[in-house]
This record gives C-alpha cells, structure tokens and sequence, in this order.
C-alpha cells in the first residue's frame, strides 16, 4: 500500500512539472485540444489506455477524468498499474483540462464548474471572495455558474471528438471529479444531460451547485429516466473541508440518490487523510470499485510461490 501510494504521488508530482513548462515523454499518450464553442475556451484532452504496446480488441470502458492537469497523470499510472497487476481490466482513461498555463487551467474551475442561480452575487457561500472579485474588475458572472455550458461542451464537442478517434464502450462510461470538479460531476448526475452511467464524486465542494437539496433533487425526479447508475461518493475525516464544504449535509443527498432515484450508492470514508492527501486511495479504490477483477497480485504470486497464508 505504501509502494503504490509512492507510485500514485510520484506521479502526481512528475504532472505538476510538466503542467510548469518542462517536458516528459508522452509514454503513450494522446493529447489533443478541442476549441468549445460552447465555453468559448480550449480544452487539452489526454488519453491513455491502461495497457501500453499491446492491441486490444472491442471498445473499452471510458473513465473521464476532470482537472486532468491536476489528477490526470496519477488516474492514468494507477490504471496502468493495476491493470498490470490483474486487479483491473483495461480501460481508456481520457483527462480533460482547460488549455494554457497552470494559472490559466486553474482559473476555469470556478466558472466551469458551479451552477447558475438568480442573486448569485449575494449567495452566502461567495461572500468571501466578492471584494476581491470586484477590485479585480472580474464580474461574479464570469467567475461562477458556467457548468451548464461546460456540461454542453462535454456532451456536444468532446465525447463525440472522443468517439471519432478511438471505440469505447458507450454503456460502459464514468465520470470522475475531485472537490469543484467533484461538484460539477454530482451536478451532471442529478442534471441527466450527460451519457455517463458511473459517476465518482471525492469530496464534492457542494457550495459550487448553488441550489438547495430539494431544489437538486427536484430536477433529478422530473427526468424519466436517469443515465445515471451507480454513484462512488468519497470524504476525507479533514473536519475543515467537513464543516465549510456543505449547504446541505451530503448524506441526506446521498440516501435520497440512492432510495429516490434508485442510483446505486457506494461511500468511502478515508478518516486519516485531508482533503487531498485522500485523492491517491480514492483513486485506487474508484478504480477497484468499477473495474477490478476480482483477482488480487499478492494472492495469486503466493500461490506460484507456494506460500500459504496464516492459518
């Protein structure tokens, strides 16, 4: 376990330099850009297959990956590693990120990833950065409450850029996002709007979605019938992050998925680590959860090596 987290933050770490400026072999990877004209914004995709040098055949599960510059290469190297390992099957893990430098991809995740709503300016959960909005000359507009166009970017522009270059399983697609990117991806599971059936959600900064509980639920129940199928919900025991992050409490949104709208629910709780120090298990595990096998490296090494467990 230690070993892999190793892996999963080297990576992390090897991502940030590259989103810097310095270079890194691509170790392939396909990266390309997609002008919106929904966001009005660029957006670099990169897409991997969690196995390297081999063809394979029939379309693959899709696991996109939102922040990619932030998340992307440990989702891809955990994959690979798995993967290699027999505890996942083969995927494509497609990342996406706004284009252009680190400060640049950073500054889209507020307004791509939090919802509209009338009197925005005086929402309670923004009051804090609105003077500083304001001496910056930027409109709270511009900042906030954009994820309906992006949900149109990804629904419209990107996945159909995706299906063009590669076969993917389209009954088999998740979304993966992590704080406001974990927002938004609760956001398109209530919305309905996006083709996803997984949706894994870590710690989600609920404050993005700009709406009650009721309200979210509301729209969720007037659809027919939700895309949407299983829901992998993960917090942290950062009492911080706990007790700024919500509107509403989590858990009563979650149980009403889960009983009103028939969505699988699966929650994992990560005590010991913060808001970030989470994201390497709750990658692992996301991964475990939607694609393992059933088979575990250790169990089977033991058996070619003769090694019995503890009785």
């Amino acid at each position: 376990m230690r070993y892999l987290r190793f892996l999963m933050l080297a990576a992390s770490a090897c991502m940030l330099v590259a989103a810097h400026g310095e270079s890194l072999p691509d170790r392939d990877l396909e990266r390309f850009v997609v002008a919106s004209k929904a966001v009005n914004a660029e957006f670099e995709i990169v897409v991997a297959t969690s196995v390297v040098g081999q063809e394979l055949e029939g379309p693959l599960p899709l696991l996109v990956v939102l922040d990619g510059f932030l998340l992307g290469m440990s989702a891809i190297e955990t994959a690979r590693l798995l993967t290699a390992a027999g505890e996942i099957e083969p995927i494509i893990v497609a990342t996406v990120s706004a284009n252009g430098p680190f400060a640049a991809r950073t500054a889209r995740r507020g307004p791509d990833f939090s919802a509209n709503a009338e009197g925005m300016r005086d929402h309670p959960s923004i009051q804090g950065i609105v003077s500083q909005l304001d001496a910056a000359g930027i409109k709270v507009e511009q900042a906030f409450g954009q994820s309906d166009n992006y949900r149109a970017f990804m629904r419209d522009e990107m996945l159909p850029e995706l299906a063009s270059r590669m076969a993917y399983d389209k009954k088999r697609m998740s979304l993966f996002g992590h704080s406001a990117a974990g927002a938004f991806t609760l956001e398109a599971l209530l919305e309905g709007d996006l083709p996803f059936q997984d949706f894994v959600v870590g710690e989600a900064g609920t404050f993005m979605l700009f709406g009650t509980e009721g309200e979210l639920m509301d729209k969720a129940l007037a659809h027919q019938d939700l895309p949407a199928k299983r829901l992998f919900y993960a917090d942290s025991g950062d009492t911080i992050t706990s007790n700024t992050k919500h509107l509403f409490e989590s858990e009563a949104l979650l149980k009403r998925i889960e009983n009103e709208l028939l969505v699988s629910v699966e929650k994992y709780h990560y005590a010991d680590e913060s808001h970030t120090t989470m994201i390497p298990e709750y990658i692992k595990d996301s991964l475990m959860a939607l694609y393992g096998t059933g088979e575990r490296y250790s169990t089977r090494f033991a058996e070619r090596m003769g090694i019995k467990p503890d009785s």
